[in-house]
């Protein structure tokens, strides 16, 4: 499936922040917020904004932007996104725009923060995108960007690995790891701050687990005999709540100033 099947709905997405949702016990969003210490006025761009969830999810500092602009790859999401922010604060409209982030339509110098949230390893060319970050980006703004640590909910990924063939290692980080991250980012900013996101998840419901693994790559694609062979997996966890499936969530946030 690719990317862009991936996205045609939020089936996949919803998927996957459930798992975060129910057994969470910081929140991701929140921790963004509070790393950015946004400023009165700063003009925003969200590259790979996908439903808006980082607006929508916690106290979010839209009432003193100067201006958000929405950016995805996907219709249905960026759709959801813009009706989403448009409906928290009153007489605020985004921009929307559906593009390339390596082809950005945007002007240069127009934003005071770029933000690219979890989407780099979507992205083939991820040197290209990182450059249309700086072009678009103001003259002592700052972009910041995040992806998981390769260790990230190892225990899940190691079923996933047995059941299906997938990666060992979290996919989004194999495919960009914090030290790709950090290492692009510097080649275009004069500094870098690392933020490290860490959650233990004490997972309850075994249903919880397969349906995270079903909407990833080779997941999703599963005949009834793997997907069987993942719910025998998930019965020989003996998961309950007595006996929850112990799990850890470890992200980084890096912003390049």
């Amino acid at each position: 499936m690719t990317v862009v099947e991936q996205y045609v709905t939020d089936k996949n997405l919803k998927s996957r922040a459930n798992l975060h949702a129910r057994y969470g016990t910081k929140n991701w969003f929140e921790f963004v917020h509070a790393a950015m210490e946004w400023q009165e006025n700063e003009h925003v761009a969200d590259i790979g904004c996908g439903p808006g969830w980082l607006w929508s999810e916690v106290s979010s500092p839209l009432s003193i932007l100067d201006g958000l602009t929405l950016v995805d790859t996907s219709q249905f999401l960026l759709q959801q996104a813009q009706t989403t922010v448009s409906a928290l604060v009153k007489d605020f409209e985004p921009q929307a725009l559906e593009a390339s982030v390596c082809d950005l339509p945007l002007n240069d110098d127009g934003f005071d923060t770029v933000l690219a949230l979890h989407m780099l390893y979507h992205v083939e060319d991820q040197p290209r995108a990182v450059m249309e970050f700086k072009r678009v980006c103001a003259e002592g703004g700052r972009v910041a960007i995040s992806t998981n640590s390769l260790d990230n909910l190892a225990r899940i990924n190691q079923l996933g690995f047995d059941v299906f063939g997938a990666q060992k290692q979290d996919l989004g980080a194999v495919l960009f790891s914090p030290s790709r991250a950090r290492e692009l980012l510097e080649e275009h900013f004069e500094s870098v701050a690392v933020h490290r996101f860490e959650d233990n998840y004490e997972i309850s419901d075994a249903k919880d687990i397969a349906a995270n693994l079903l909407s990833f790559p080779l997941g999703d694609a599963a005949d009834s005999v793997r997907r069987k062979e993942l719910a025998e997996a998930l019965e020989r966890e003996l998961i309950s709540v007595e006996r929850p499936f112990v799990d850890t969530k470890v992200s980084f946030l890096l912003i390049a100033n």
